[in-house]
């Protein structure tokens, strides 16, 4: 675990010294959870929409699907929780510099287990119900999750010295959780799968997946809830609290280094979480449409370990290469 000012992160680079409870609940769970949740509930969507279009979990192309699947959520379903994600991350941001990030963190959190609940729960009734109840659910869910981006980075690194180098390694270990959680959707599946081929199967799989994706959100909500209890010492991160955003935005350098950070991540996430939601897609399109389930699910974690490994090579590379090499590379 990296280590400074006496908080412990979880992933194993350097021996931890003595860490403080406090400091082991609040500025390394909350992250690691916060960056879990995103990943698993942007991935889960995928797997579940292919286990919804098939019958009792069979894909041959002559039968009928449990879920048959209206032309617009072909068309929108699977996005739909970025658009919510927008709207969290510009609203979340704000509110964790007006409330502090502890607060913004519950409000976050929240909307990911009722968004999670509502898309497992609460979608009943014919196929274009059970569609728009999920098309609901996962918009709220995209606003939680997004909020967690730019709240959980901020947790990470507050947690860090004043160092800059530190907080960017704070930052990116609470950030590599990210790959294990775009996993865990397609390893949950796996084990659904082994379930009887009766009928109301694919019900009971598809709400796992989702309802699921609300345990870490809810770790992370009574994380922060217990946190908000406790005195703080103020960190680096919340000194800056009062700065205004106005002025900020009339520094030219500003501007340079939004498009330079902002941009390249805008690029980087239209290739990335375009594989990420179609990778069912992807592999039916090279390993044909006959590929069973079991092979999808199989295929996809295995592409996500690749991700877990390269997030794991990048992590022991920071601080030889830093930051900035990093992302140009």
């Amino acid at each position: 675990a990296a280590q400074g000012e006496g908080d412990l992160l979880w992933f194993p680079m350097v021996t931890p010294k003595k860490a403080p409870y406090r400091s082991l609940w609040s500025f390394s769970l909350v992250p690691a959870c916060s960056n879990f949740s995103i990943q698993y509930n942007y991935a889960c969507a995928s797997i579940a929409v292919a286990i919804m279009l098939s019958h009792n979990d069979y894909t041959t192309p002559s039968l009928v699907a449990d879920y048959p699947e209206p032309q617009w959520a072909q068309d929108f379903l699977l996005g739909i929780v970025f658009i919510g994600s927008v709207v969290g991350m510009l609203v979340m941001g704000y509110l964790g510099d007006f409330l502090g990030i502890g607060p913004a963190l519950v409000f976050a959190n929240a909307l990911v287990v009722v968004g999670g609940l509502a898309s497992a729960f609460l979608s009943w009734g014919s196929p274009q119900a059970v569609w728009r109840s999920i098309a609901l659910g996962r918009f709220v869910l995209g606003a939680g999750v997004g909020g967690n981006y730019p709240l959980s980075a901020a947790k990470a690194a507050g947690s860090a010295s004043a160092s800059p180098e530190d907080a960017v390694a704070r930052t990116a270990s609470a950030f590599f959780w990210q790959a294990p959680g775009a996993c865990a959707p397609y390893l949950v599946a796996l084990g659904l799968l082994r379930l009887p081929h009766v009928d109301g199967v694919t019900s009971v799989q598809f709400r796992t997946l989702f309802a699921i994706g609300a345990a870490p959100a809810l770790v992370v909500l009574i994380a922060s809830l217990c946190d908000m209890r406790k005195p703080t010492v103020a960190s680096p991160a919340s000194s800056t609290r009062g700065g205004h955003l106005s002025e900020a935005l009339r520094d030219v350098q500003h501007w340079r280094t939004l498009v330079g950070t902002a941009g390249t991540w805008f690029l980087f996430d239209v290739a990335f979480y375009g594989t990420v939601i179609f990778t069912p897609t992807i592999l039916e399109k090279v390993f044909g449409a006959k590929q069973s389930l079991g092979s999808l699910a199989w295929r996809a974690a295995f592409m996500s370990v690749l991700g877990i490994l390269g997030n794991a090579a990048g992590l022991l590379a920071l601080p030889r290469v830093g930051a900035k090499a990093m992302n140009t590379a």
